[in-house]
């Protein structure tokens, strides 16, 4: 049988760099959902803020009704 993908060098190397990749990754995204938790929690974050935050955010159909719809 022939050499399959996984035994070349260059994706055991690829693999090996996408998977430390992805932990540190997690580990980060992790930290920082914590921090965020524990911000929310103790009143450093008002939900009022966040929900003003996000208050700009609309929706691309949100206008469909009202003569600016997409089409």
């Amino acid at each position: 049988m022939g050499i399959g993908y996984k035994d070349l060098e260059i994706y055991q190397l690829s693999h090996k760099l996408a998977v430390e990749i992805h932990e540190v990754t997690i580990d980060e995204l992790g930290r920082k959902i914590y921090n965020f938790i524990k911000s929310v929690e103790s009143g450093h974050r008002s939900t009022s803020k966040i929900q003003h935050q996000t208050s700009n955010i609309k929706h691309p159909k949100s206008n469909i009704g009202k003569g600016e719809g997409m089409r």
